[in-house]
C-alpha cells in the first residue's frame, strides 16, 4: 500500500494505522507519526559506476545525474524528500525512470538507466546487483514509522504505538 493510500485510509477510518515514510507536515492534520527506523541516505548506482568504489560521497554530486525514482504520483513524500536532499526544485531533477517499488528501482539502476537517491535499506534488496554509497557530511535520512489517527487510540493501538516507540530506543 502506498503512503497516499494510507493517508486516505486513515482519514476515511478504514485503517487504524500504517507503516510509511514521514508525511509532509501539511498532510499530518489529525494524525501522529511515531518513528520506527531511520535509514542513512545515499545513492544506489550500478556496480560498474565510478561511485561504486567510494565509501561515501556528497549529495550535491548527484544533482546532475539521470535519476531513477519512485513514482511521484504514488510517493509524493519521497519526491519532496529527494528535492530536499539534493537541494533542487522539482523541475531541476533529471528523471530517467519512475518505478513502482524498491525491486523496480534496483532493476532500473542495475540496467544502467540512472542512479537512485534512497535510504540504506535498499542495500539489502539490491544485494550484489548494485552498490549503495552513503552521503557524507549531511545528516539526511529516510524516516519510516507508524502513522495513526490522533483521536482516542484503542488499547491495541496504544500497545502498537508503545512497541513502535521502543523500537527506536
Amino acid at each position: 500500500m502506498h503512503a497516499a493510500e494510507i493517508l486516505v485510509g486513515l482519514r476515511d477510518r478504514k485503517l487504524d494505522a500504517g507503516i510509511t515514510l514521514r508525511p509532509p507536515a501539511g498532510a499530518m492534520s489529525g494524525l501522529n507519526f511515531e518513528p520506527v527506523r531511520r535509514y542513512p541516505a545515499g545513492v544506489l548506482c550500478p556496480l560498474e559506476h565510478p561511485w561504486a568504489k567510494r565509501a561515501s560521497m556528497r549529495a550535491s554530486r548527484v544533482r546532475d545525474q539521470e535519476l531513477v525514482i519512485y513514482r511521484a504520483q504514488e510517493f509524493p513524500e519521497y519526491f519532496e524528500w529527494i528535492c530536499r536532499v539534493l537541494r533542487v526544485r522539482r523541475t531541476e531533477l533529471r528523471i530517467r525512470a519512475e518505478c513502482d517499488d524498491a525491486l523496480g528501482i534496483v532493476a532500473a539502476v542495475e540496467s544502467g538507466r540512472g542512479v537512485a537517491v534512497t535510504g540504506e535499506f535498499i542495500a539489502a534488496i539490491a544485494g550484489r546487483r548494485a552498490c549503495f554509497v552513503t552521503f557524507a557530511g549531511d545528516a539526511h535520512s529516510l524516516e519510516v514509522g507508524l502513522l495513526y489517527r490522533r483521536s482516542a487510540p484503542t488499547e491495541r493501538m496504544k500497545m502498537l504505538i508503545q512497541a513502535a516507540s521502543e523500537g527506536t530506543e
